[in-house]
């Protein structure tokens, strides 16, 4: 039985029960029995019960006894196993033929397994083939968490002859009241040290008290004989009684398996270690003195990969000098390794040989080291104050960017999520904005493979708090909060924090966020119907916008204070460009609200454009804006900016030619009209010359 069962079972050496058939004929000539210690008969309803626990392993035996005078064939079998559970005959099947002779009997063991809490109702039917009788028997399992369970070591411990082990175990309460247990041991001897021959176990505790659903932390101090046999275990287990259940619980076997009395183990305790290029990785190196004399070791490093190193913390260092262990003395090795920037990702051992004055030993300590990632999360634009600063942040509703770069040579798949914030606000993860891409997409999701989709600006309906997103190489993406403060919350400072696990969870980053809460005077207002402040772009964003074309922006702005606003200036960004446009406003009242349009040439690119106001009694750095996170303006039709610009030149140059060429040609005509003009009068001389 295990530590799990439940052992308030009636104690019965032998049951035999012969259930009644009616008038079957033949039903006589065999009786069918069932024998354990743990199986009880209910005669008043007829059926057998056994309570264990789950995930416990227990077997009792089926007997039938051949009561004619020939001998019989059988079959049995097993039917109604819940599913999940295994209850068979020891041929793992649940069913078997088998003979028995004349006033004989033929036994088989049937194990039980369950898996989890419940009661079965099983039917074992013994059929005798040469009678063609059947005799069905009712089995019902309860399976029960226990009152009382153990946890004991479930590896073989080691220790040497003579010696002795401490095996330690807990002990769980699982009712909702006190228990006082007695303890003990069954397989071994109690008290001190014995004979040559007896081994023998001393408790650290006899008499337990355990509040409701406590668990305590024990030990049993086990001494092996001196003349144990070296690799034949001892089995034995630890027993609690419980009085006011009279109620007896027993742990699961423990086994120690002597060995010679000389013996100096090490052992590396922890799995296998995951690491990076170029850094550190502590380990710890277990070593034990089992003889019943003092015994000095050192250490050496057998097998390391190249260029790596190996120290160790400890003041006395194996490594560099010997170091002395009292008979039965434990030391833990605390040691390091460097790696070079330069390992290559992959699986590595460490070896390292510990030598006794009687025997060796050697210790392997894996080791994985994973590819160098550099996965960043950082502060966004709009921070004030720059690192340790803070967002303005506005009561009825803000984005907030934050930046997500991988600067590795592979994609990175991380999880983000809102780890903290202040009880009532609203924040959630509003969309990822990255690279060149055609207009805005809404997904709903909580997974988004970044590569599969490609750039763009992408917003998540499900408005999650926690997001999965597999990062392309060397990309840095926006990553925008939307963060709103509850209503009559009063001005301040007040911090929550975005966390980004990545590498199977082995990294985490913690982004500590602090926001001002400001009441302000002028705010901009929602312009396409989704209750959060915004641009509206004219054509839509939806359209292909071309370079060349006009652009409107337009924003709502009110007054929310009960005091006029004056001289107010409202500035367009567009990407890098600031202030690119420009709108003064001399008053606005108590409530009043306003449309501002400003128009814009479009150039092709794709922009974030930003709408702010100054002036009017504003902080600087916790001035009023708004945001349109992406506009995509495409090459114009006629190409690009640079070619129309070209386009221009040329055809002002050939203007200019052309009207050059009109000049010289007029020029020309006059200079012929001119030698025209003279020869007519230099022939009139010569012919009207005498008589001028």
């Amino acid at each position: 039985m295990t530590r799990r069962e439940v052992l308030i079972l009636t104690a019965v050496a032998f049951f035999i029960v012969h259930l009644p058939l009616g008038m079957v004929e033949g039903a006589e000539q065999f009786i069918v029995e069932i024998t354990s210690d743990e199986v009880f008969y209910n005669s008043t309803g007829g059926y057998y019960k056994l309570t264990i626990s789950p995930d416990a392993k227990t077997s009792f035996l089926l007997k039938v006894r051949n009561t004619s005078p020939t001998t019989q064939q059988f079959v049995a079998s097993i039917s109604g196993t819940p599913q999940g559970w295994r209850i068979m005959f020891e041929n793992q099947q649940t069913e078997v033929s088998f003979s028995v002779a004349n006033s004989s009997s033929g036994s088989f063991l049937i194990l039980v397994i369950p898996s989890s809490v419940g009661v079965a109702n099983v039917t074992i039917s013994v059929t005798s083939l040469s009678y063609s009788v059947t005799e069905n028997l009712l089995l019902r399992i309860f399976c029960e968490e226990p009152a009382i369970s153990f946890s004991t070591p479930g590896e073989t411990l080691s220790g040497p002859q003579g010696g002795s082990v401490v095996v330690d175990f807990s002990i769980t309460n699982n009712l909702q009241e006190e228990m006082y247990l007695n303890l003990s041991l069954d397989g071994i001897a109690e008290g001190s040290r014995g004979a040559a021959d007896l081994w023998v176990g001393r408790l650290s505790e006899k008499e337990l008290h355990l509040s409701a659903l406590e668990r305590k932390e024990l030990n049993v101090t086990v001494f092996i004989p001196e003349n144990a046999t070296v690799n034949q275990p001892q089995i034995f287990s630890v027993v609690a009684y419980a009085p006011s259940k009279d109620a007896v619980y027993r742990s699961q076997p423990i086994k120690i398996n002597p060995q010679p009395f000389y013996w100096f183990t090490a052992e590396y305790v922890g799995g296998v270690l995951s690491t990076f290029p170029g850094e550190a990785i502590n380990f710890t190196i277990r070593v034990n003195n089992l003889a019943r004399i003092e015994d000095t070791f050192t250490a050496s490093v057998l097998s390391l990969p190249q260029g790596w190193s190996v120290e160790c913390l400890n003041s006395l260092n194996p490594l560099n000098f010997p170091v002395k262990l009292s008979p039965g003395e434990k030391m833990s090795l605390y040691l390091r390794a460097q790696l070079p920037t330069k390992t290559v990702a992959g699986e590595y051992f460490i070896v390292i040989e510990f030598s006794g004055e009687m025997n060796t030993t050697t210790v392997t300590v894996p080791v994985t080291v994973m590819e160098q990632v550099n996965v960043a999360l950082q502060y966004g634009p709009g921070l004030v104050g720059g690192e340790g600063g803070y967002y303005p942040l506005y009561i009825h509703g803000n984005q907030l960017p934050t930046l997500l770069s991988n600067l590795g040579n592979s994609p990175q798949w991380v999880e983000v999520n809102v780890a903290s914030f202040p009880e009532g606000w609203t924040v959630y993860i509003d969309s990822v904005v990255w690279g060149e891409g055609s207009g805005e997409r809404v997904l709903n999701a909580t997974s988004f493979n970044m590569s599969q989709f490609g750039p763009g600006s992408y917003s998540f309906s499900s408005k999650p708090k926690e997001l999965e997103l597999k990062v392309p190489p060397y990309v840095e993406a926006t990553l925008n909060l939307y963060v709103e403060a509850p209503a009559g919350t009063s001005p301040g400072v007040f911090t929550m924090a975005l966390k980004a696990t990545y590498l199977g969870g082995k990294r985490v980053q913690v982004l500590t966020i602090r926001v001002k809460l400001i009441l302000a005077q002028l705010i901009f207002e929602d312009m396409n119907g989704d209750d959060r402040p915004d641009i509206l772009v004219e054509p839509s964003n939806k359209t292909t916008i071309r370079q060349g074309d006009w652009v409107t922006f337009t924003c709502r702005i009110k007054n929310i204070y009960p005091y006029p606003a004056e001289d107010i200036t409202l500035y367009l960004d567009i990407g890098d460009n600031s202030k690119v446009k420009s709108y003064h406003i001399d008053r606005m009242e108590p409530g009043e609200e306003r449309d501002v349009k400003f128009r814009w040439r479009a150039i092709e690119g794709v922009y974030t454009v930003r709408i702010y106001a100054e002036g009017g009694g504003l902080t600087p750095g916790e001035e009023p804006q708004v945001f349109l996170k992406s506009i995509e303006i495409k090459e114009g039709k006629g190409g690009s900016f640079v070619g129309i610009l070209f386009s221009t030149i040329l055809l002002a140059s050939g203007l200019i030619l052309l009207l050059f060429f009109f000049y010289l040609l007029r020029q020309r005509k006059r200079r012929e009209e001119e030698i025209r003009e003279e020869f007519r009068r230099e022939r009139y001389r010569k012919v009207y010359g005498s008589h001028a």
